[in-house]
């Protein structure tokens, strides 16, 4: 694979195949690190879908007012939000924490399962440019940090407790970024080439 050093800009030809790690022979900059391989992507990426279905569809978190428990789904919360006027927040609450991701993870596995194949999938380099796009508005993590500040402000009001969907979506969300640190966007390029 032939790539230029972030640093000084030198154009480099790395052995990706052989090496774990490569560095710039002029300024000693890191140009290529292996960080576990397509494998470890196919699979975290695989296991946080499975997690995505039981995030969405189980209950999220459950409140008590007096004496009375209403719990909801995520799905259910952004519907909510529609229904009461607050489209806009609703629909980000939907595409940041459920839509994106998904579409994240479905592209990840499908660029992943290609290179650890050794086919070439159909649409596959448009499928790399599109994990660039979806990575920027996925925020499962963000996400989860706003709601930890909402029960904090709660609790004092409603007896609050976490549904098992909210453990689900923080198991993707951890898969998730796992995924996504294992993923090497020029290791990628390099192996989606030689596969054609």
């Amino acid at each position: 694979m032939v790539t230029s050093c972030q640093v000084c800009g030198l154009v480099v030809e790395v052995d990706t195949e052989n090496g774990l790690k490569a560095s710039c022979p002029r300024c000693s900059s890191v140009l290529f690190k292996s960080s576990g391989g397509m494998l470890n992507t196919l699979l975290l990426g695989i296991s946080a879908l499975m997690l995505s279905v039981p995030a969405a569809t189980y209950p999220f978190l459950v409140i008590y007012i007096s004496d009375e428990k209403s719990s909801a789904t995520l799905m259910q919360t952004a519907h909510i939000m529609f229904i009461d006027g607050f489209g806009i927040a609703g629909a980000v609450i939907l595409f940041t924490a459920l839509v994106f991701p998904m579409c994240y993870l479905i592209l990840i596995v499908y660029v992943a399962f290609g290179c650890v194949a050794g086919i070439r999938l159909p649409m596959v380099w448009k499928a790399v440019r599109a994990i660039d796009l979806f990575d920027y508005f996925q925020m499962t993590d963000v996400f989860l940090v706003g709601i930890l500040v909402s029960i904090v402000k709660l609790i004092d009001m409603a007896e609050v407790s976490f549904g098992s969907g909210f453990y689900f979506l923080i198991a993707m969300t951890v898969l998730l970024i796992s995924a996504g640190s294992y993923y090497d966007k020029r290791l990628f390029w390099c192996r989606v080439q030689n596969a054609e």
